[in-house]
């Protein structure tokens, strides 16, 4: 990541999170790459979209809707 060698690699995105994962990596298996899914994925959105409710009406509710996980 320092180097900057993930810079140029094709990546990915959560379809959850929305965060990027890059498809391959020099020196790590694959294996190691693929996206999380599945029944704990869901709980976690789940948990992060209800520990975001309680800043409703203090931030924008652009960062809360667009920041957090789409389910």
């Amino acid at each position: 990541i320092q180097s900057g060698t993930l810079d140029a690699v094709p990546m990915t995105r959560h379809p959850v999170f929305g965060f990027d994962l890059p498809l391959t990596c020099p020196g790590l298996d694959a294996k190691w790459l693929a996206a999380p899914t599945g029944p704990a994925v869901t709980a976690l959105a789940a948990r992060f979209t209800q520990n975001m409710e309680k800043f409703v009406g203090k931030i924008d509710d652009t960062i809360i809707t667009q920041g957090g996980p789409q389910l």
